[in-house]
């Protein structure tokens, strides 16, 4: 290993640096597969995309291969025992899913674009076969759900602090917060998405911790993405937060359906009424 270690970087070749790394996820593809789904969590937020690799492919490194080689993975140990848990297989959302699945390869078949259609396919099937069939088994232990929310969340928190120093870097404009999220997020929507969906379980967090390591935290990541919220210039994201907060008032006051079903009615039919006015205001909103 020193001896090729040497060798390569006499030579230039500075891929021998990647082996350790490779052996590290080749351990954890055999022996702790829910800690690489985790490592995949971690990795998701700081995944680049690289264009055109070949055959008009891009794809996100390196999050995306990890997710490729454990869903080979996950097909090969179900062809060798196949055994999975039967609850997950018989679930009415598993069948709905199949089924969706079936179909579209069927109309892949039938493309004309079939390249197109089989590469969009197996990217549908890589996603669901490690976060929704992997994902079931990883959060039977509850205390993963846990570590899947703050291992999204750590990586989250270093792409805010990159994108707020370089909205900084050009005066917090409103134009620049459409690209300083670049190149972990492609635009200020997806961006923005991704804190909003965060910052409902970091509250949570701080507010049922006493004053401890995890709840100043929860604190310091709520400043944080509050702060990105605000600063992404995403509306959506906004409303997102308020439709949210109020449906947790709903659950906290424990608001009958029917009441709700009135007041939605209610609330619909005024909209239907005024939505001319309403889209105005909106789009004049600055």
């Amino acid at each position: 290993m020193i001896a090729l270690g040497c060798y390569c970087i006499a030579s230039q070749q500075f891929w021998i640096a990647l082996l350790p790394v490779a052996a590290l996820i080749g351990y954890l593809l055999l022996f702790k597969q829910d800690a690489l789904l985790l490592l995949v969590v971690f990795s998701t937020p700081l995944a680049l995309q690289l264009e055109e690799i070949g055959m008009g492919y891009s794809i996100s490194v390196p999050s995306e291969p990890l997710i490729a080689i454990m869903m080979l993975l996950f097909y090969f140990n179900l062809l060798l025992k196949g055994d999975f848990d039967r609850k997950i297989l018989n679930h009415p959302l598993t069948i709905a899913i199949i089924i969706n699945m079936v179909w579209m390869l069927v109309t892949c078949i039938t493309s004309t674009m079939v390249l197109v259609s089989l590469k969009h396919f197996t990217a549908r099937l890589w996603f669901i076969t490690v976060c929704y069939f992997l994902g079931t088994q990883l959060f039977k232990e509850l205390h993963n759900i846990k570590k899947f929310i703050w291992c999204y969340t750590s990586a989250l928190f270093i792409v805010v602090i990159y994108t707020i120093v370089r909205h900084a870097q050009n005066g917090f404009t409103q134009k620049s917060g459409h690209w300083v999220m670049y190149p972990f997020y492609n635009d200020h929507t997806a961006y923005a998405a991704a804190l909003a969906l965060m910052l409902p379980p970091m509250i949570y967090f701080f507010t049922q911790r006493k004053i401890s390591r995890d709840g100043i935290l929860a604190g310091v990541m709520v400043i944080v993405l509050t702060t990105a919220i605000v600063l992404s210039y995403t509306r959506a994201a906004w409303i997102s937060l308020i439709a949210a907060l109020l449906i947790w008032i709903v659950f906290k006051l424990k608001i009958k359906f029917t009441t709700l079903a009135i007041t939605g009615s209610i609330l619909l039919f005024l909209f239907l009424q005024f939505q001319t006015d309403i889209f105005i205001k909106l789009e004049k909103n600055r």
